[in-house]
């Protein structure tokens, strides 16, 4: 469940966002009216949710050899949003976890009025699977973009 409250700890209350499977990650855009979504589910992916209106919807799609989107973050004019795109083959785990890495697992950019998604960084291990990077985020003027390995 995805809920609201005030900083104080006051109004907590659920809001039904329809999702198909459980928030993993949310961020909310600049002006307030939605919420960028990751799903934690089979296949992870990303939706909009609108504050006013109660509306889902998805900014991009994840097709051909994309498999999951996830840990988005909105820029800091709402126009774009960064986030980790697994492309590739799921191998099962051969420890704890869900799987293996797959192939590929971009740092990407979305632009959210085109659905344009642009590769920023990647990093491969030496095996040639992804070494995951982990909750991009943007720097306050948007000119530049943190995440963590």
């Amino acid at each position: 469940e995805v809920w609201l409250m005030r900083p104080d700890g006051t109004e907590a209350h659920p809001i039904d966002t329809q999702l198909p499977h459980t928030a993993y990650k949310i961020d909310w855009k600049p002006d307030g009216s939605k919420l960028v979504i990751s799903t934690n589910g089979e296949m992870p992916r990303l939706y909009e949710y609108d504050i006013a209106t109660g509306e889902l919807s998805r900014p991009v799609e994840c097709a051909d050899e994309c498999i999951e989107d996830w840990d988005p973050a909105y820029s800091p004019d709402g126009s774009q949003i960064v986030f980790i795109r697994d492309y590739g083959v799921l191998r099962p785990a051969t420890g704890p976890g869900y799987y293996e890495a797959p192939d590929r697992c971009p740092v990407v950019i979305a632009d959210i009025g085109s659905g344009e998604v642009t590769e920023v960084a990647e990093h491969l291990q030496g095996s040639g699977f992804c070494d995951y990077p982990w909750e991009p985020d943007w720097s306050p003027d948007g000119t530049q973009i943190v995440y963590w390995m």
